[in-house]
């Protein structure tokens, strides 16, 4: 769900196109529910219609209010928060003010998740095959799994930039040149080119959504393509460009980061160790959770959710499948996952991102 893509003021025509612009798949029934529920924690707006119009987007998130899970929310948003903080204290900003990092090097940093989450995910087949389950139990587990760090991860930077007033943070791009071996985080004019890049070569596709690109085959295609463009069209910047990814930019003052660092460390007792223990304790656990309720709630199947998902998560293996799927790429004590008894494999795009996990080719 991409908040940022919302404006005060902004009018949808429907709840096709709010979906569109959030960057969600549309639903019905109790899914759409929580889809709004959830929305409504993010932005203020009423209905004209079918019309949706926005009248205020929250500085801050509000917090779920879930008697089930709130008090765990709240225990991993707060160890998340000393994470982030932790990293940005480790890696000074002595020449520059920003920096950007890769979602999945936040996760693995902060203890969301272990090792084998990104050889997994780019080799969701290979994975079902080592675990002996079926591939739809697989992209099942990396769905929730994806969507509650997002949001997790989104609430700690939220509460970081609103109430702490530690950081600030965008969504931008990393560039890598032939010539260089540390990534580069794309300033604003260079971010606005990329996007535009971005943009124009999305419809050329005739796609107007970035998980539609991937999940249709397309991705290196697109990437290719913007790459090649990038090269082309702007070569004082991007004539040496080898690759490029989404990121989170932080930007920060070293002082406000010891500041808030030293309160949390003062008020909570913790330390690096102790956090990322908690993060992933309170992390799985909530996904615990996430598992037994998508269960129950297809306990007893209707005309209008016998599809392929919901069949699955009625039956009796939902639980335990799930449970073993999700601590293999979540818990921090998991045993590692070997493919090589199964099949050779290519890591996909999304996981050359994952080479941002040496944190040593940053440029500070």
């Amino acid at each position: 769900m991409n908040i940022e893509n919302l404006k005060q003021g902004m009018i949808l025509k429907n709840y096709k196109e709010l979906c569109s612009v959030l960057e969600i798949k549309p639903s019905d029934g109790n899914g759409k529910k929580s889809q709004m529920k959830e929305l409504e924690r993010y932005i203020k707006y009423h209905k004209e219609g079918n019309k949706f119009i926005i009248d205020e987007v929250y500085n801050e998130v509000k917090e779920k209010m879930d008697k089930r899970t709130n008090g765990n929310n709240n225990d991993l948003s707060k160890n998340l928060r000393y994470m982030i903080l932790h990293l940005c204290h480790k890696n000074k900003l002595r020449s520059k003010v920003e920096v950007g990092y890769s979602k999945t090097f936040l996760y693995s940093y902060c203890g969301m998740i272990n090792e084998n989450y990104r050889d997994t995910k780019g080799n969701k087949k290979a994975f079902a095959q080592y675990l002996n389950l079926e591939q739809l139990a697989i992209e099942e587990c990396f769905e929730y799994t994806d969507d509650r760090m997002g949001q997790a991860l989104r609430r700690a930077l939220s509460t970081l930039t609103n109430t702490n007033k530690a950081l600030g943070y965008r969504y931008g791009y990393n560039y890598v040149l032939n010539s260089e071996t540390y990534h580069m985080t794309a300033d604003i004019d260079l971010e606005t080119i990329i996007r535009d890049v971005e943009n124009k070569t999305m419809k050329q596709m005739k796609m107007n959504r970035y998980d539609k690109i991937y999940n249709s085959g397309r991705w290196d295609d697109f990437k290719f393509k913007v790459i090649n463009t990038l090269k082309n069209e702007y070569p004082l910047y991007f004539k040496d460009l080898k690759y490029y990814y989404n990121v989170i930019v932080l930007n920060y003052k070293d002082s406000s980061i010891k500041r808030t660092l030293d309160g949390f460390e003062e008020a909570f007792g913790l330390d690096f160790k102790l956090a990322k223990t908690n993060v992933n304790k309170y992390f799985s656990k909530s996904l615990d959770g996430t598992i037994t309720r998508r269960h129950e709630k297809n306990k007893v199947l209707t005309s209008d959710n016998l599809d392929e998902k919901n069949i699955y998560r009625s039956s009796k293996n939902y639980v335990k499948e799930q449970k073993k799927a999700k601590n293999t790429i979540v818990k921090d004590k998991a045993k590692k996952v070997d493919f090589k008894a199964l099949t050779s494999f290519d890591l996909d795009d999304e996981n050359v991102i994952c080479e941002q996990l040496n944190i040593n080719n940053i440029p500070f």
